[in-house]
C-alpha cells in the first residue's frame, strides 16, 4: 500500500494517462524498487492499434479473473499431509470434511483448553456426564517427532457413548476391533484408512460423519438438548449411504468393494470381471485328466483341481486350504492330492495338466 502510494499512480488511472504519442510517461520516482519496475515497463514497446484497454488476469490461462486463482496466487504452499486424501473427497459430505479436518488441526473450542487457559477448574463430557479422569483421557500433546501426524489429542472423544458409537459404525462398515484409546486409534485410522476403493471411501465418510455428529450432539447438550430424536448411530449411517449412493465412478470387483456396494444399495458402482469361457481338451480314449492349480492370494491361499474321464464328465473336484504361502508347494500339493483321490477311484491312467512349467520341470526329472 505504501509502495503504491509512493508510485504517484492514482487508482482511477488508465493505461491511456501514461502514454503520451505512443511514450511512455511514468511518473519520477526515487524509490530503487520503483524504479526498476518502471525501468522494465519502460523498455515494453506500444503496439499501434485503437483497441480500448483491457485488464488480464495473468494468473488465469485465459486472463480472467477468478477467485480460484486469486486463492492460488496469494495461499501459502506446503507440503502435503499424507492424511489429507482421508478427509477430503466427494464421498464426504463438505461439513463433515471441515469438522473433521478442524477436530485433526486440535482447532474444535473445547473445555479441555479452558481448563489448560484457567478458565473453569473441570471439564465434563456432555454424552456420558464424566470428567476427563474419570475417561483417561489424554491431557498433553501427543508428539511424533519426524512423522507427519496430526496435531489431535482429545479430539475423539474417547469416552463410553462415543467409543461404543465408533465400534457400532466400524462394525457397520465391516471392521470388526476393539476401539483403542485416542492417540492410537487416531495412528491407526490414518494407516488403515488411506485408498481410493469403495470400501475405504466408505470407512473414510463413516469417520467424518462419526465426528462430526459426536461434535453436533455434544454441543446441542450443551446449549439447549438433543438436536435429534434418532440415535445418531442412523444419523451417520444415512448420511453416509446417501453421499455415496450420488457416486457414479466403478470400482474393482473384489469382496470389499462388493460389501460397500451392497451396504450402500448400490450394487452397480461393481464392475464385473468379464467371464471368460474355458474349453477342455478331452482325455485320449481309456484316460482321465487331471486339471490342478495353486492359489496365492493376500488374505488367501488355497489349491484344487478336477479329474474328468473322456467323455469330459467330472468324475471328482477338490479344493484345501494351507498356511504355506509358497505358490509352488500349492501346485505340486494340487498334483499331489490329485494323485491321490485318482488312485481311490482306481484310476490307473492318468494325464497330469499343470500351467506351472516349474512343476512340470520336477516332474519330468
Amino acid at each position: 500500500m505504501y509502495d503504491r502510494h509512493r508510485s504517484r499512480i492514482r487508482d482511477n488511472y488508465k493505461l491511456c494517462d501514461l502514454i503520451t504519442a505512443r511514450q511512455w510517461r511514468l511518473p519520477v520516482t526515487t524509490n530503487p524498487e520503483l524504479k526498476l519496475v518502471f525501468d522494465s515497463i519502460m523498455e515494453m514497446k506500444i503496439q499501434n492499434n485503437s483497441e480500448p484497454d483491457k485488464l488480464i488476469w495473468t494468473p488465469h490461462p485465459q486472463g480472467r479473473f477468478t477467485i480460484k486463482t486469486t486463492y492460488e496466487v496469494i495461499r501459502q504452499r506446503r507440503e502435503l499431509r499424507p492424511w489429507t486424501q482421508i478427509i477430503w473427497g466427494e464421498h464426504i459430505r463438505p461439513r463433515h470434511s471441515f469438522v473433521l479436518w478442524l477436530a485433526i488441526q486440535d482447532t474444535l473450542p473445547m473445555q479441555e483448553k479452558l481448563v489448560e487457559w484457567n478458565k473453569i477448574n473441570i471439564s465434563n463430557c456432555y454424552l456420558c456426564s464424566q470428567g476427563l479422569q474419570a475417561m483417561d483421557q489424554t491431557q498433553m500433546p501427543i508428539h511424533y517427532p519426524n512423522r507427519s501426524r496430526p496435531r489431535a489429542r482429545t479430539v475423539w472423544y474417547p469416552e463410553i457413548c462415543s467409543t461404543r458409537l465408533w465400534g457400532h459404525v466400524m462394525e457397520w462398515c465391516g471392521v470388526k476391533r476393539l476401539v483403542d484409546q485416542a492417540p492410537a486409534e487416531w495412528i491407526w485410522i490414518f494407516h488403515a484408512f488411506k485408498g481410493k476403493s469403495l470400501k475405504k471411501l466408505m470407512i473414510q465418510s463413516a469417520l467424518a460423519a462419526t465426528v462430526y455428529w459426536i461434535w453436533s450432539e455434544r454441543n446441542a447438550r450443551m446449549y439447549g438438548g438433543s438436536i435429534e430424536q434418532r440415535p445418531l448411530f442412523h444419523l451417520i449411517t444415512r448420511d453416509v449411504t446417501l453421499r455415496l449412493a450420488a457416486l457414479e465412478k466403478r470400482h474393482k470387483d473384489t469382496p470389499d468393494n462388493q460389501f460397500a456396494a451392497a451396504r450402500i444399495g448400490r450394487v452397480d458402482l461393481i464392475t464385473l470381471r468379464p467371464r471368460r469361457m474355458l474349453q477342455w481338451e478331452l482325455p485320449a480314449k481309456g484316460w482321465h485328466a487331471l486339471n490342478s492349480v495353486g492359489s496365492l492370494m493376500s488374505n488367501k491361499v488355497s489349491y484344487g483341481g478336477i479329474i474328468r474321464d473322456e467323455t469330459g464328465a467330472v468324475n471328482l473336484a477338490f479344493c484345501a486350504s494351507s498356511n504355506e504361502r509358497s505358490i509352488l508347494y500349492l501346485e505340486l500339493m494340487g498334483i499331489a492330492k490329485g494323485i491321490e483321490v485318482a488312485m481311490t477311484l482306481n484310476i490307473s491312467k492318468l494325464h497330469i495338466r499343470t500351467d506351472s512349467m516349474m512343476s512340470t520341470g520336477i516332474l519330468l526329472k
